[in-house]
């Protein structure tokens, strides 16, 4: 009868407790039989002459480079690390094609092991057995857990997110927009989820360009003047779209309940399904056009914006301003006036009589348009 295998051995291999007693008793027997694939020291690491490698430098001549430089502190580390694979004619680390054998049943992956420690005994190669996890029903691989039932995110990832404290400023709000597009390929609709809290980043920028201290402030009455306002593709606000009614503000409760209130619950969810369905159909249609549209109109005006002098104009000018934010300040400034046409694509501007002419890309600018309260002003 063959001897048990080492303590050693046996703390680093026998983790899984999938297995019953007979399973054990199998799989032990196999593992005493290739014992001797395994490394239990860092002097007995084996060597394998299955494979040359050459590098081909034909008649070029040696390049003379200086060394990478190191910090002081990791050099006498390196220098042990070095002199200790020298010692056991370790030159660069390997890792060997045949990794993670997958068996559907416990013979199956008997059989498999059995195939890999094969190879590995020919290549007289040695194995680590701290670095061993044998008979897994499932796998933490590279933040991920494979098993039987396919691939599912690390639970101890997931908690990052989930735990994550409610985000109180646009860069704790970026923050957690990042960390949660690492997962976004496992979150359905991740998009359509994200898509809010981008909307409330670039809208807010324009408010709070320059005083960016109360931009608290203003977030619950723009979330009020978005949810309310008509979408222009669309024709319908977000409430109705969601609820299938418009949001009920603080006038309405002086007002009392409409007169054509549902008498009873049947008959309200009847027509609030009614009037979902129409509403949803109706945004389709209104979808449709406005992408055929917006595709006529580019396609009829893809040659760009023709800028005459006299024109005025928003010029594209992301300079961050000192105690701001780049996040909430908008990168328009602006109007200026279209001073010359120098080319087809440089135009000269200037903002104001006083200041000093510049000259932009026709790239940089979008027209400027104005009502006559403004022009007044």
């Amino acid at each position: 009868m063959s001897k048990k295998p080492s303590k050693e051995l046996e703390l680093n291999l026998l983790k899984p407790t999938e297995l019953n007693e007979e399973q054990k008793s199998v799989a032990w027997m196999l593992i005493d039989e290739y014992e001797e694939l395994f490394s239990c020291t860092s002097g007995d690491l084996g060597r394998t002459k299955l494979a040359q490698h050459r590098i081909e430098t034909g008649n070029h001549s040696p390049i003379k480079q200086n060394p990478r430089r190191l910090p002081i502190a990791k050099t006498t580390e390196v220098k042990d690390l070095l002199r200790d694979m020298q010692e056991r004619d370790v030159i660069e680390p390997s890792s060997s094609p045949w990794a993670s054998p997958i068996g559907k049943v416990f013979e199956e992956h008997l059989s498999n092991l059995r195939e890999v420690f094969e190879k590995l005994k020919e290549a007289k190669l040695k194995l680590n057995p701290s670095k061993c996890n044998l008979f897994l029903h499932e796998v933490n691989y590279l933040g991920h857990i494979i098993s039987a039932d396919g691939v599912r995110t690390d639970p101890q990832k997931v908690s990052a997110v989930k735990d994550w404290r409610r985000p109180k400023n646009v860069h704790e709000l970026r923050s957690f927009l990042g960390l949660c597009t690492y997962y976004r390929r496992f979150v359905k609709g991740f998009s359509s989820i994200a898509r809010p809290l981008h909307t409330i980043l670039n809208h807010l920028s324009i408010h709070v360009s320059m005083n960016q201290q109360d931009w608290d402030r203003k977030l619950p009455m723009f979330l009020l003047a978005y949810r309310s306002a008509v979408h222009e593709t669309t024709g319908f606000t977000p409430s109705q779209m969601l609820f299938g009614r418009e949001l009920r503000l603080p006038c309405d409760l002086l007002f009392g309940r409409p007169p054509d209130v549902p008498s009873s619950p049947e008959e309200y969810v009847h027509e609030l399904q009614e009037r979902l369905e129409s509403v949803h159909e109706f945004a389709r249609n209104r979808i449709d056009i406005a992408t055929e549209k917006m595709k006529t109109r580019y396609d009829t005006r893809a040659t760009g914006h023709e800028f005459h002098e006299g024109d005025k104009v928003w010029f594209w000018n992301p300079i961050r301003r000192k105690g701001l934010s780049p996040k909430l300040q908008t990168n328009w400034d602006g109007p200026y006036t279209v001073l010359k046409r120098l080319n087809d694509v440089v135009i000269r501007i200037q903002k104001s009589k006083n200041s000093r002419p510049r000259v932009v890309h026709c790239d940089r600018l979008a027209p400027y348009f104005c009502n006559s309260r403004d022009e007044t002003s």
